[in-house]
């Protein structure tokens, strides 16, 4: 199943605002600055479409290996991409 950009995004936000959600609940005796600012960052987000920041980074990106958070975002950027499956031969009867 091949998603669009705008579906990943939708779901990306979606489950982002879910979490801002559960922490303005959780910080619901702190300050109204801070839950202010955790929904100023969700509102972002869904303006924002994580691909062109992406893009934007591979742009300014280095020759070293990425460090391993980097690769566990770009994976969790296509989280609909289908996995390659690699064929196993069948085993020859004995004998």
């Amino acid at each position: 199943m091949n998603w669009s950009p705008f579906a990943n995004h939708l779901w990306q936000s979606t489950v982002f605002a879910a979490g801002i959600a559960l922490l303005a609940l959780a910080f619901h005796r702190h300050s109204a600055r801070l839950r202010y600012n955790l929904w100023l960052a969700a509102s972002l987000k869904f303006l924002l479409p994580l691909a062109p920041l992406l893009a934007l980074g591979r742009r300014f990106e280095s020759p070293a290996a990425p460090p391993p958070l980097a690769s566990a975002i770009a994976q969790f950027g296509q989280p609909f991409a289908l996995p390659a499956v690699a064929a196993v031969p069948a085993a020859a009867p004995p004998g």
